[in-house]
């Protein structure tokens, strides 16, 4: 395992120093592939142990960084690539899709998605793992893993522990599915100053394990989607927040322009939060019932030396992560 830890922190370092990190390395086909199969051999006994065990060997944005080296050597040998690694189904049944990831890599192709798009919004991209939460005429019924993005684990019972959550919402009669982030609960967190403090692994660790901790209680949770939701962005977070879910109205901006979206990631990327971010979403305010699911994901470099990324399910969403310098081309 350590001897794994030590060759992905030795590629780490050829990356950031080599003039074509983010292009396709001057090696022989045999030795590309060979590079290939060893990351994606490493890649998928880290995931093991985070998906399977709930703890992670490695650094979450080192892990990042190494994931997005073996999507680019792998267009370097014409391969299609899929923007997010298969992951463990689990046995419940999501009522909503949790979509996965795609990479747009510049301002440009942001600049793009956004043309003849209406009623964006923008929010920081909150680290930590995706939820769906199920209410039956007001009742938290079941909490359910990401999963493969169909099936994921029962949550339920450890959800239950969390105060951050609501167990019943008092004034809703209605069926409704929430998604969301579940993210370790910080003061003044400053994203630029301290990174990510490796909160993605926390969190999962916390749920993943078998015994029920106190830890839980140090969890929070971010919606990013109600499928079945209000029909504005603004009347979503204006019902989420009375519903005791305040987060998204605090932290949800209307933006026209990417220089808009810069401007909040950068704020975001420098101020203080109450969680880790990687990055920023861009959504599109209008909910299309039941077509809602997680966004896809796109990198690139702001001015002033800030990491940026983005991602979106089909012209839904868009979510722009931040990355450690290192990790750009």
């Amino acid at each position: 395992m350590w001897r794994g830890i030590y060759r992905a922190l030795v590629l780490v370092g050829m990356l950031c120093s080599s003039a074509w990190a983010g292009d396709c390395p001057a090696w022989s086909p045999e030795r590309l592939q060979a590079e290939i199969t060893a990351l994606d051999d490493q890649l998928g006994r880290w995931d093991e142990a985070y998906y399977r065990l709930g703890n992670s060997p490695i650094d979450d944005e080192l892990y990042d960084s190494l994931l997005q080296q073996l999507q680019d050597w792998r267009r370097c040998v014409g391969a299609v690539e899929e923007d997010t690694r298969p992951l463990p189904a689990g046995k419940v049944p999501h009522p909503v899709a949790h979509t996965g990831l795609r990479k747009l890599r510049n301002s440009r192709a942001v600049e793009q998605w956004m043309q003849g798009r209406h009623d964006l919004w923008v929010q920081p991209k909150v680290d930590g793992v995706a939820v769906t939460l199920v209410y039956r005429q007001g009742v938290l019924v079941n909490a359910i893993s990401r999963g493969d993005g169909q099936k994921g684990e029962n949550w339920l019972q450890k959800v239950k522990a969390i105060p951050a959550i609501p167990n019943v919402l008092p004034e809703v009669t209605a069926n409704l599915v929430l998604q969301g982030e579940l993210f370790l609960m910080v003061n003044d967190h400053h994203q630029q100053a301290q990174g990510g403090i490796n909160a993605r692994s926390k969190v999962a660790g916390m749920l993943m394990r078998n015994p029920r901790t106190a830890q839980l209680e140090q969890l929070g949770l971010f919606v990013w989607a109600w499928p079945d939701g209000p029909p504005t962005m603004a009347e979503r977070l204006q019902q989420l927040a009375a519903m005791g879910f305040t987060l998204p109205q605090q932290y949800s901006q209307p933006v026209a322009t990417l220089a808009e979206v810069e401007q909040w990631r950068a704020a975001w990327y420098s101020g203080p939060l109450p969680f880790v971010t990687d990055g920023v979403v861009i959504h599109q305010g209008k909910n299309l019932r039941g077509a809602i699911g997680r966004p896809s994901l796109m990198t690139g470099r702001l001015p002033g030396n800030i990491p940026r990324s983005s991602k979106w399910p089909e012209s839904r969403m868009l979510n722009l992560p931040l990355a450690a310098p290192a990790k750009l081309p």
